[in-house]
């Protein structure tokens, strides 16, 4: 028996506030959507002065400007029609999560016909609605059916119900949501900018060193006289994983053996989130093809040029076929992890990517790459940079994650009344 807290009912949408009312969208608003002008037509497009949105330019979310405008003689000539600020954009199809994903526009623009603008409205405030139909993706996404093919309609859109509280709280909702928003808004852009920061560091520190003013032209470029040039397998020994034995497979379960795949990896390190393990039967077989935390690993097939290195509680496991491992290394170990990472490294491995139907790096290749080679302590001072910068980079991105959780949660009591804000 489902019980129901004093002041709420059950409605087809779940438990709401008593004085909460469910009304279909298109009681309460008009629905448009656009078209395209003649893309053979220059003249609707050239120096065009109108927004224009396609769909691709749902994900960003709270919408501020689009990606392509129209003429007023492509605006005339096509089903494009104006859709004003404050209105909730949805995807009515696309490729991958596009269909159904919401937006809301903080500028007037026309779209092409795989949006939908829904109107703003006395009946409700933008921003609730806006964050009521993002809460409901999934469901929105699914009126169309199963099929990938089958797009999202205006008939479909306007028979959608939506939870309507008194305008005051409406607005108030709404606020909250978007505030928390701007918020994780403002954190993306600080990661944007350190990271571009790091490549900028990278660059120059792994060029020009710190406080040089003599360079020398060399194979991988001027740097400073001071440096060497070596060969990877100079300063290091470069040796392979192994695949599991013919018929074996790995297993879910935590028997005390990890097996790190190329999907386990980003450039950096190991998520250790989907980590399989061996079956006891393979232990034996392949027991000498571990990586350690003193070692560093670089990907050699499928993605090809990752790198990174091992994380505390995966020291000694086993390694795929799929990745090497640089071991003995006689460098300063972090060092030669951002030299992996950088564009000296990295633009090799891309011009593999090119070059090669299916791209695979040869162990013997790999022992073969140029790379910069300051002193000791020079290493040491560089990498000390670097990894502050990237220190940073990932508190940002904490700081994000748990914006995204604080959203999650607020949307989930404040949208459905499970508690009510203060008007």
């Amino acid at each position: 028996m489902i019980m129901i807290k004093k002041g709420y009912k059950i409605t087809a949408l779940g438990q709401i506030p008593e004085e909460w009312e469910i009304k279909r969208l298109g009681e309460v608003t008009n629905i448009l959507t656009g078209g395209t002008p003649d893309t053979k037509q220059r003249e609707y497009w050239e120096n065009g002065t109108i927004p224009w949105m396609p769909s691709g330019d749902i994900n960003q979310l709270i919408i501020r400007n689009v990606s392509k405008n129209i003429t007023e003689e492509g605006m005339k000539n096509s089903p494009a029609k104006n859709i004003p600020k404050d209105s909730i954009m949805i995807a009515l199809n696309g490729q991958g999560k596009t269909k159904g994903m919401v937006g809301l526009l903080e500028i007037d623009t026309t779209c092409n016909q795989s949006l939908a603008g829904v109107l703003p409205s006395n009946h409700f405030n933008s921003k609730f609605l806006f964050y009521q139909l993002q809460n409901r993706y999934i469901e929105i996404r699914n009126l169309a059916g199963t099929d990938a093919r089958n797009g999202l309609n205006l008939s479909l859109l306007k028979e959608i119900e939506i939870v309507l509280p008194r305008k005051k709280e409406q607005k108030k909702i709404g606020e909250i949501l978007y505030n928390v928003d701007e918020q994780i808004e403002i954190t993306d852009n600080l990661i944007e900018k350190t990271k571009e920061l790091k490549k900028g560091l990278m660059q120059r520190l792994l060029t020009k060193g710190i406080g040089h003013s003599r360079f020398k032209d060399t194979e991988i470029g001027r740097i400073p006289e001071e440096w060497q040039v070596k060969r990877l397998g100079e300063v290091c020994e470069v040796k392979g994983g192994k695949r599991l034995p013919k018929g074996l497979q790995l297993i879910d379960d935590n028997n005390g053996y990890p097996y790190i795949r190329v999907s386990d990896m980003y450039m950096g390190g190991i998520n250790k989130a989907d980590i399989k393990y061996l079956p006891l039967e393979a232990v034996e077989a392949i027991k000498n093809y571990k990586i350690n935390s003193d070692d560093l690993f670089i990907s050699v097939a499928g993605t090809i040029g990752i790198v990174g290195e091992v994380p505390e509680g995966l020291d000694g496991a086993n390694l795929t076929e799929n990745a090497d491992k640089l071991c003995n290394i006689k460098t300063n170990k972090n060092f030669l992890l951002w030299v992996l990472q950088s564009d000296i490294i990295q633009g090799i491995i891309d011009n593999e990517k090119t070059t090669n139907a299916q791209p695979k790096l040869a162990l013997t290749r790999i022992k073969e790459f140029l790379l910069p080679i300051p002193s000791k302590k020079e290493q040491a001072q560089i990498s000390l940079i670097l990894s502050s910068i990237n220190k940073q980079i990932k508190q940002y991105e904490s700081k994000k994650e748990k914006l995204q959780e604080l959203k999650k949660g607020l949307m989930q009591k404040l949208l459905t009344g499970s508690i009510r804000v203060k008007v």
